[in-house]
């Protein structure tokens, strides 16, 4: 009887942590093309930019200029680069305490103790972008 309870109580976790690797990994996912899409369209203004100051296409130019500065300044304010892979390794981790608790000998308790302090550990140490504090930066004199 008790260890049909312990069975019905790794299910929940187990459930609960694949719900957690499911939220966690559309995070990634979001947060890493995000990070790629601004990535690539930096280097294509900055491409456009070089490309329209040597046809003397100066209005062009600027407008490009001022789009790329734009793009690098949410980059630097929102760090998806970074909030990708803490998302990666929380992933990853949630993962490993799936993979313990399915086919290892650990303890019930110890595997939901470790999903407990990952959890926990999730919620309070996602980067932070710099937020306007990027403007500082950007009009130091």
């Amino acid at each position: 009887m008790e260890n049909l309870e312990l069975m019905e109580k790794k299910k929940e976790l187990q459930r609960e942590i694949e719900s957690f690797i499911r939220i966690y990994r559309r995070l990634r996912n979001i947060n890493f093309y995000i990070n790629a899409a601004m990535v690539f369209g930096s280097l294509s203004l900055a491409a456009g930019v070089t490309y329209m100051s040597l046809n003397e296409a100066s209005w062009n130019a600027t407008v490009f200029g001022i789009a790329l500065t734009f793009l690098i300044g949410l980059h630097n304010a929102f760090s998806f680069g970074e909030k990708a892979e803490f998302y990666r390794i929380i992933t990853t981790e949630s993962e490993n305490l799936l993979s313990a608790l399915k086919f290892g000998d650990t303890d019930f308790n110890e595997v939901l103790r470790k999903f407990i302090a990952l959890r926990e550990s999730a919620a309070k140490s996602v980067p932070r972008g710099r937020g306007m504090g990027i403007l500082k930066d950007l009009y130091k004199g």
